[in-house]
């Protein structure tokens, strides 16, 4: 007797994304397995006075952070799209770059412009004056990470604002209400969605990073994670405190959830009325802050690094010897772009399309772990799990799949939107004219959905050739990039060294900020 299975497209598709949200499951499940170890060694360490003091200054720095860059953005946003500020075109596009410039990258060039030795100490010990604040600890972390992360909450805040009906604005200066009363109680509302967007990106950003406050000299959890692992045999600490690490980002995440709420309906309508506030004096003030930003982020980074560049006598040879770096940064971040892009392909389709199935919201949240997972504790995890298989362990292979974990929600993100605005009617019109599913998918939907999965590869490509603790832990022997090499000349002093991979991790990052930018902006 013959037998022959079948499965729907749905099924299959069901199937598909099942197996992608429970391998999201990995990193967690391997890092309690580790902890169970010794479930009392772990507690001791966690609560130990020295963990408790880190977790503490963590979380200030988190929560300081993301209240200046919320800041910050929403500023730049509102500069932009609300008043009468010149040069508006050309601002949107400086405000967004330094999204471009990795926060490690910003961190060597604040520490060689204000370090104690630094230029600007160098030139006020010219005119006799005192010595600037040191970069250095809570505050210079606050400093360097504010300037290199408000540009997330300016890419979600701006369509944002873009999206509020104008109509409300006018009638409440109609009715006399001042420009105040109308940003805290009819903008902010309508915000308050984005706001908790925008300010969750940060916060976990800030959580996660490893190279700017190592550089920095203020120690976080990332850092006690590193220290374990690099400098201890016992890997139950560092096991445990990534656990830790991974909670307080599921707490993040609860908590942005729960400050968006239900998000603001009524107001958000396209209108073409032009609602514009008039600076008047205060737009010296307001130009004065737009410099400093784009001085700060985009100039100083660029100049220093140039002449770095340019003052070095083996340019030749470091030319050289940075192709090979270059090339594989591209290449893995490429293929690690193109398979995280597809592995959302089918999350997404259920997410959208089949919404009150009962598995569409457990797929969803485990595919969205991602945002509560930093890259260090994926890739602690990504090496236990790498021990117990020949053939991944030490491989790019290895790496590509710590980057496909990361970020997933990113490419969740860029296609979701695109494939609402599909209208079912299309694919049923396609499928009534004699179509499989796999036509009406190859012919309709995947032409429709290019520019959402052009966004999706290029902000995955974005991040992956940023991404520092990841890489480090997980890189193969002899593999280089240009995030390594930039770490390794920054880590062993040699700023210089690290001047061209910045530049050229800079000009890659921004054409993927372009086109992530361009094409996302255009979806919503």
């Amino acid at each position: 007797m013959r037998l022959s299975f079948s499965f729907s497209p749905v099924t299959l598709v069901f199937g598909m994304s099942l197996l992608v949200a429970m391998f999201c499951l990995i990193p967690p499940l391997y890092l309690f397995i580790r902890v169970s170890d010794d479930w009392s060694h772990a507690r001791d360490i966690v609560l130990a006075s020295g963990s408790v003091t880190i977790i503490l200054e963590t979380f200030a720095l988190v929560l300081v952070t993301t209240f200046f860059a919320t800041c910050v953005g929403l500023t730049c946003a509102w500069l932009t799209e609300y008043t009468d500020f010149p040069y508006p075109t050309i601002f949107r596009l400086l405000f967004a770059l330094p999204l471009a410039v990795p926060t490690y990258v910003g961190a060597i060039v604040m520490i060689s412009l204000f370090s104690p030795v630094g230029f600007v100490n160098g030139l006020l010990s010219v005119f006799g004056l005192g010595q600037f604040p040191l970069i250095y600890g809570f505050w210079g972390s606050v400093f360097v990470l504010t300037l290199f992360t408000y540009p997330y909450v300016y890419l979600i805040i701006r369509p944002a604002l873009l999206g509020i009906d104008r109509g409300l604005l006018e009638n409440s200066r109609l009715l006399g209400r001042s420009g105040w009363y109308t940003f805290r109680h009819i903008i902010l509302p309508l915000l308050r969605n984005a706001l908790g967007s925008s300010g969750l990106l940060v916060a976990l950003y800030v959580l996660a990073d490893f190279g700017s406050v190592s550089l920095l000299r203020f120690n976080t959890l990332t850092m006690l994670i590193f220290i374990e692992y690099d400098g201890a045999l016992d890997r139950v600490a560092a096991s445990a405190t990534s656990i830790l690490l991974m909670a307080f980002a599921v707490v993040l995440v609860i908590g942005m959830f729960r400050f968006r709420g239900n998000e603001a309906r009524g107001g958000l309508r396209s209108s073409r009325r032009a609602y514009r506030v008039r600076l008047g004096v205060w737009q010296i003030p307001a130009g004065v802050f737009s410099l400093l930003i784009i001085a700060f982020t985009l100039v100083a980074p660029v100049v220093t690094l140039l002449s770095w560049l340019i003052g070095d006598a083996n340019f030749t040879s470091m030319v050289i010897s940075i192709i090979h770096p270059l090339f594989g940064n591209i290449l893995v971040g490429a293929v690690a772009a193109i398979v995280t892009t597809m592995l959302a392909l089918p999350i997404a389709h259920i997410t959208v399309r089949n919404k009150g199935v009962f598995l569409t919201r457990p797929i969803e949240i485990l595919a969205y772990s991602g945002y509560a997972l930093p890259g260090i504790v994926v890739g602690l995890a990504l090496v236990s799990f790498g021990l117990q298989f020949d053939v991944l362990y030490q491989s790019v292979a290895l790496l590509i799949i710590a980057y496909a974990l990361l970020f997933l929600p990113q490419a969740l993100n860029a296609e979701k939107p695109v494939l609402i605005n599909i209208r079912p009617a299309l694919q049923e019109a396609a499928a009534s004219l004699g179509k499989n599913r796999m036509q009406v998918f190859r012919q309709i939907t995947l032409p429709l959905m290019s520019r959402g999965l052009l966004a999706s590869f290029a902000l995955v490509f974005l991040t992956t050739l940023k991404e520092l603790p990841a890489t480090v832990l997980l890189s193969p022997i002899g593999f280089e990039s240009l995030a390594l090499r930039i770490w390794m000349g920054a880590n062993e002093g040699f700023f210089a060294d690290a001047a061209l991979p910045s530049l050229l991790l800079i000009l890659s990052s921004g054409v993927a900020l372009y086109l992530a930018e361009r094409n996302l902006f255009r979806l919503t």
